[in-house]
């Protein structure tokens, strides 16, 4: 028989013993191979001996055996056995493992409902890697979480919570010794890691194994709290593992203790990016530890304990994640050459080597020796300047290579570090300047804070005799999320022929934190100016040569009136400003100039004199745009608004008069005025807030009978102050041949005031609304007169006339006791079915007139079941009122004089008419008006000549 056996279920089954690695060359594939070797030849012997073969025979009749025996196998691949999970109870639980990786959890707590792990429990990983997961309620004191009963359990979490808090801040004192769960590992075996899962609260550790790892685990949205811990031999080496997302919004330190001599430590960072607070890693802060690896496969953020580390220590930072170490550690050399994520970190007085990765490092400058050596490597590296002694020489230079941008608060010569293409300016202390620019470097320059109020920065090239040289400024802080407004206070740019400056800032920053301010220019070559981003603010933008100021870029500051670019000052003559598509507001100087509103609702304010000597053109653009006249008069001068100042003016909807104007006012709108209200809707609107006539007889006169056509003016005067006792000042204001609008207020201090206010609307349907406060003694002379069309007047608490004119008129008197004027009977006599005027208030008996040319004899009522409608024509009014046929009985005329009738109508209407010719007859020539709120007992002699 073949006594020959295939060796491959041997294989199978020492693989199922000794897990085998694919790869050949493994250790473990070579023990196999081994044991199998052996195991053949010792089987071969035996079955030899036991029939008397030699080891040929066997061999021989191996091979000439007629039979064949094939054995044939499937690999198998090895299988890691599941894991059981373990949940502990209040009682003493006895829990072992088995081969996989067990899971047992169990609270701790004060509550002994809430308790399910103490030192009566006996817990067996066995086989596998093990965990125990404990919750912890930390409430006012320790809480201890037991290891007594533990054996074979490789990794324990905490998850430290105080519940007062509600997982949601830390723990109430924040210290490390109160308030804590607590974990001594050194009562327990084979412990590898001890973790602070979550926790909001403080967790303290002992014990630790030489080679174990404590870790502070988050998930970006739990505050964490304090992680303590020390091993079982004080200068056992650290190794530190951080993961998941913590936040070092709170407290988040880790902090060893009882650990002193520490030469060496690691920390790991995995999962999302971590921040915590400070590490300590030697309690005794005496400078011993000598070797601190960082393995960042994620972004950590954590400040480091400079009395940790020996004057000798060195830095070895590796992985994919951005690593920000703060600027307290004082070591040697820093190795960050396998590191992509970049790193951050101050250098110190015993730095002698950097060496960046391929990320974006930031390195921050100190007086290091002549010999060092600060490389940043791949990526764009930046350069942060300590004090200005450290960076202001060529040998200070030379120490530093493979950095693109210097990041400084200080001047700075920008031809020292030959590699840096870039600059980025932080808040200033002083007046800064930033001297040798080459082109590419004066093409990316960024300033982050405010510049120091009244020292300004200047900018200059190494070589400024080109005629196309060009200055970028970045304003604002980009990077923080919140934004911040940059003032970079007076610019001296020197050399420059364009300047570029851009708003920039976060993506959540507040609309003042989108407007970068610039207080000044000292340009000797500039001819433009171009913003881009947000807002700015240019607080004076004279130049020493024509500019032209491009903002059309600008998108505006976001607010509920985004505001775009603001800009004051006089221009050199012969500039231009074309403005962005938001709000821009504009103060003109003197000097000739052009302003180009662009799109939004601008505002440009400036003075007529300015306008008009200064040839300062303006240009509204599309929106709703103001122009503000900002000049005053004293009570001896006379404000003049020339006609020729609107030649200079085009899409402005509005006109505002802004400045005190305590003597005359003389506005006379002509060609040019009528040209600029075509241009935007047919309608001026003018406004003013700050006119005061006082008792020297100061006259206002604003005629906009010139207007033709439909244009219109729209007129509304505030807080007008005519002040003194007896005066006897003309105010005239007069309507063009469009909807003109008047709205004139008159305050409360006009004691004696025998003025004279005139307010004629002219053709058109107008609006006429005059107010004045309650004055005292003799009042003054108010005339409102609509005019031709379809008028809307509204009188003050004073003796006001009122006239409707031609067209459908209502007028409304006021409080005082006022007079309505039909002047003829064909302004109000239903020649055109309800054509009639309306007065809304009138008041009978010894307060209001009606006006008509004749004094009534006699007024007689009747109520009546027709309505309007029946009674809005002449011929229908005549066959209510004639002497002979008419039906109102009672009301209608008898022929004998100037009679009047008041009909109340089924609809509630009341009408009052009026036989001007004593005909006995409505006729063409008679008057009737609607009384839509009449009070008191209207009579006869309330109709007068």
């Amino acid at each position: 028989m073949n006594k020959i056996v295939s060796t491959d279920f041997i294989a199978d089954d020492v693989q199922r013993l000794v897990p085998v690695d694919a790869a050949a060359t493994t250790p473990k594939n070579a023990a196999v191979a081994k044991l199998m070797k052996a195991w053949e030849a010792k089987t071969t012997q035996r079955t030899a001996k036991g029939a008397g073969l030699t080891l040929m025979a066997v061999s021989l009749a191996a091979c000439n055996d007629d039979s064949t025996t094939t054995s044939t196998t499937t690999p198998t691949t090895p299988t890691t056995p599941a894991g059981q999970t373990f949940t502990l109870t209040t009682g003493a639980d006895n829990f072992t493992g088995a081969a996989g990786n067990d899971t047992f959890s169990a609270s701790v707590s004060a509550t002994a409902a809430e308790n399910t792990l103490s030192n009566t429990d006996t817990i067996s990983g066995g086989a596998g890697t093990d965990t125990v997961n404990v919750v912890a309620n930390v409430l006012a004191a320790n809480i201890g979480v037991a290891s007594v009963g533990m054996s074979g359990i490789e990794v324990i979490n905490i998850r430290a919570i105080d519940e007062v808090i509600n997982i949601r801040a830390i723990d109430g004192d924040g210290t490390v010794a109160a308030d804590a769960a607590t974990f001594n590992a050194g009562l327990a075996t084979g412990i590898t890691a001890v973790n602070a899962d979550r926790s909001n609260s403080n967790i303290a550790v002992t014990g630790l194994e030489a080679g174990a790892a404590i870790g502070m685990v988050g998930n970006g949205s739990v505050v964490n709290g304090i992680v303590s811990f020390a091993y079982a031999t004080a200068t056992s080496a650290q190794t530190i593992n951080i993961s998941g997302g913590t936040l070092n919004s709170g407290v988040a330190n880790i902090t060893a203790t009882a650990s002193t001599g520490v030469t060496t430590a690691t920390i790991n960072s995995t999962g999302a990016a971590n921040k915590v607070d400070t590490i300590l890693l030697d309690s005794a802060g005496a400078n011993t530890v000598t070797s601190l690896t960082v393995n960042a496969t994620t972004g950590l953020t954590a400040t480091l304990t400079g009395a940790d580390f020996a004057t000798t220590a060195a830095f070895d930072i590796n992985g994919a994640g951005a690593v920000d170490l703060g600027t307290a550690a004082n070591v040697k050399t820093i190795n960050a050459s396998d590191n992509s994520g970049g790193v951050t970190i101050a250098l110190g007085t015993n730095t002698t080597s950097f060496v960046g990765g391929s990320g974006n490092d930031v390195i921050t400058t100190a007086a290091i020796g002549s010999t060092a050596a600060v490389s940043g490597g791949a990526g764009r590296d930046t350069l942060v300047v300590n004090a200005v002694t450290d960076l202001d020489s060529a040998a200070d230079a030379a120490k530093y290579t493979g950095f693109e941008v210097v990041r400084t608060a200080t001047s700075y010569d920008a031809s020292l570090v030959s590699s840096v293409t870039a600059l980025e300016i932080t808040a200033t202390g002083g007046a800064t300047t930033f001297t040798n620019l080459n082109a590419a470097q004066a093409s990316d320059i960024t300033i982050t804070g405010a510049v120091n109020a009244g020292s300004g920065v200047t900018f200059s090239l190494a070589n400024a005799v080109g005629t196309s040289d060009a200055l970028t400024l970045k304003l604002g802080a980009a990077s923080t999320a919140t934004g911040a407004a940059v003032d970079a206070d007076a610019l001296t740019v020197n050399g420059f022929e364009t300047i570029n400056l851009a708003s920039i800032h976060g993506a959540s920053a507040t609309a003042a934190n989108k407007v970068a301010t610039v207080a000044s220019f000292t340009a000797d070559a500039a001819t433009s100016i171009v913003l881009t981003g947000s807002s700015f603010n240019l607080e004076n933008v004279a130049t020493a040569k024509a500019v032209t100021i491009d903002a059309t870029a600008l998108t505006g500051n976001g607010a509920a009136t985004s505001l775009g670019l603001v800009a004051a000052g006089s221009l050199f003559a012969a500039s231009t400003v074309k403005g962005s598509a938001a709000v821009d507001q504009y103060t003109i100087g003197a000097a000739g100039s052009t302003y180009l509103g662009n799109a939004g609702n601008d505002t440009f304010t400036s003075t007529t004199q300015a306008i008009l000597t200064g040839s300062v053109l303006i240009d509204g653009g599309d929106g709703t745009d103001t122009l503000t006249m900002s000049e005053s008069a004293t009570t001896t001068n006379t404000l003049t608004i020339a006609d020729t100042m609107f030649s200079k003016v085009a899409n402005i909807e509005n006109i505002s008069l802004s400045g005190a104007v305590a003597g005359d006012l003389t506005w006379t709108l002509g060609g040019f005025a009528n040209t600029l209200a075509s241009s935007t809707s047919n309608v001026l609107k003018v406004t003013a807030a700050n006119i005061a006539s006082g008792a020297t007889a100061d006259v206002i006169t604003v005629d906009a009978s010139n207007l033709t056509g439909a244009n219109a003016l729209e007129l509304t005067l505030t807080n007008t102050v005519v002040t003194g006792a007896s005066n006897a000042g003309t105010d005239v204001y007069t309507g063009g041949a469009g909807n003109d609008k008047f709205i004139i207020n008159y305050d409360a201090n006009h004691a004696d005031d025998t003025s004279i206010v005139t307010i004629n609307g002219g053709a058109g349907d107008d609006t006429i609304t005059f107010t004045m406060g309650t004055g005292t003694s003799v009042p003054g002379t108010i005339t409102l007169d609509g005019g031709a069309g379809n008028d809307t007047i509204t009188g003050s608490v004073e003796v006001d006339t009122i006239t409707g004119g031609a067209g459908t008129d209502t007028m409304t008197g006021g409080a005082g006791s006022d007079i309505f004027v039909i002047t003829t009977a064909a302004h109000s006599n239903a020649a055109t079915a309800g054509a009639i005027d309306k007065i809304t208030d009138f008041v009978g008996g010894a307060a209001d007139d009606l006006k008509v040319g004749v004094a009534a004899t006699e007024l007689n009522s009747q109520t009546l079941t027709i309505s309007y409608s029946e009674a809005d024509t002449i011929a229908e009014l005549n066959g209510l009122l004639n002497a002979a046929t008419g039906s109102a009985t009672t009301a209608k005329f008898d022929g004998t004089g100037a009679d009047a009738a008041l009909l109340t109508l089924s609809d509630g209407k009341i009408l009052l008419a009026v036989d001007i010719d004593g005909s006995g007859s409505f006729t063409a020539a008679d008057v009737v008006v609607e009384l839509t709120g009449l009070t008191g007992t209207l009579a006869a002699t309330d109709i007068i000549v």
